[in-house]
């Protein structure tokens, strides 16, 4: 009895039925003010405007929109933006995708390479369940080791049941020096040996993007980084043309940073924002041209609250590490003059308080329990440390939306 008892208590897919919820939905038609912290919040007039004034842009040119939903994980989200004009969503991971197919979408770009018996198992189990759903599943590949084992893999699922071929984009190494084979004819040549040889492999873009790029502070150094990733995906199909192979029709690649200049290059047909919708310090760190591209507001929040001040120069918040990725850099407040978050521990945000411009300075206690609103340093990785979004609407909660795909990681 005693083993079966420990069995039970060691279940983590089991929790206590008696343990409280962290989701917030019950106080929907609230005052903000009633929300529990460290909270993730979105002010949905302002992501609303957001995914419009991108959708409306990038339409404008004849392009077609994949937002990447590895910065939200959202299926909710996600909808919407599918629901304004987007052709699909791209993700990160394979478990990630499954949790955007599990709530019935199907049109999903894995942007990223997959290795491994596991992954690939997953990876035709998800091939599957998008056809189902009437979508496309998209995979990057970027060696012919690496997409021979993926061809291998659904040559032996379609031996148990009847499976069709596998839509890939070959991913080039624009710049970035992370994945990608080399652009031109290495790329070319890659795309023959599959072309040849992995009939259950089937290219129908490129994948070019440069991550880096995103976060260049000036206009002229995303342009410059732009036009080299251009340069690149021309003598790639240059080498296409060379060997007689059949031109990609999907060019796919930009992001949040550089998505009015690669709109405009006249070589992607395919553009990957993803932060866009929510946007971060970080991002506010770039040089903007509103000639260029949409302009973005900030409408990701962490709702923290000043859990300590015992001194009239500093406080603390309850909101640290363990709430906001500062891989980027540390957060800032909106709207708290005279306040800077200074320092980040576990559990802990430090808080230095100076003088506003108005000559006032916080006594102590003056700031105890009041709630403060923090813009994270890096949208991505913060939004992965919360089961869900709680959506504000002019000071009022109106619905929280599970962060479905967060901690997917396989």
């Amino acid at each position: 009895m005693m083993k079966a008892q420990q069995t039970q208590a060691l279940d983590i897919n089991r929790p206590p039925a008696n343990l409280p919820t962290m989701s917030q939905h019950q106080l929907i038609g609230q005052s903000v003010d009633m929300l529990d912290t460290p909270c993730l919040v979105v002010d949905e007039d302002v992501l609303h405007a957001n995914i419009q004034a991108l959708q409306t842009f990038v339409t404008s040119f004849g392009l077609k929109l994949r937002p990447h939903a590895k910065s939200h994980k959202c299926p909710a989200l996600a909808k919407q933006q599918l629901a304004a004009g987007a052709v699909g969503i791209c993700c990160q991971k394979v478990s990630e995708a499954e949790a955007f197919a599990a709530e019935g979408i199907g049109d999903i770009l894995i942007a990223n390479e997959v290795v491994g018996l596991a992954k690939l198992q997953r990876l035709v189990r998800l091939h599957r369940r998008c056809l189902h759903l009437g979508g496309e599943l998209i995979v990057c590949v970027d060696s012919a080791r690496a997409a021979g084992f993926m061809n291998k893999a659904l040559e032996q699922a379609e031996q148990e049941q009847s499976i069709a071929p596998l839509s890939i984009y070959l991913e080039i190494n624009v710049g970035q020096n992370r994945c990608g084979i080399a652009a031109g004819r290495p790329a070319a040549e890659l795309a023959r040996t599959i072309e040849d040889y992995m009939p259950w492999l089937r290219l129908v873009g490129l994948q070019a993007y440069h991550g880096t790029a995103q976060h260049m502070r000036s206009v002229e150094e995303r342009a410059a980084v732009v036009d080299a990733v251009c340069n690149k995906v021309r003598q790639t199909l240059e080498a296409f043309d060379a060997l007689g192979l059949a031109r990609p029709k999907v060019i796919s690649g930009g992001g949040s940073g550089s998505v009015g200049l690669d709109a405009r290059t006249g070589l992607f047909t395919e553009l990957q924002a993803g932060s866009y919708v929510f946007m971060d310090v970080d991002y506010m760190r770039n040089q903007w041209d509103s000639n260029i591209q949409p302009d973005f507001a900030q409408s990701l929040f962490v709702l923290t609250t000043v859990m300590s001040q015992t001194s009239s120069d500093r406080a603390v918040v309850d909101a640290g590490l363990k709430a906001l990725s500062v891989d980027s850099g540390l957060p800032e407040l909106k709207n708290a003059p005279g306040l800077v978050y200074e320092k980040a521990n576990d559990e802990h945000g430090l808080l230095r308080c100076t003088t506003s411009q108005d000559g006032h300075t916080p006594e102590p206690e003056s700031l105890l329990g009041k709630k403060l609103w923090l813009i994270p340093g890096h949208c991505d990785p913060t939004v992965n440390l919360y089961d869900e979004l709680v959506v504000v609407r002019n000071g009022q909660v109106v619905d929280t939306w599970p962060v479905l795909a967060r901690g997917r990681l396989f």
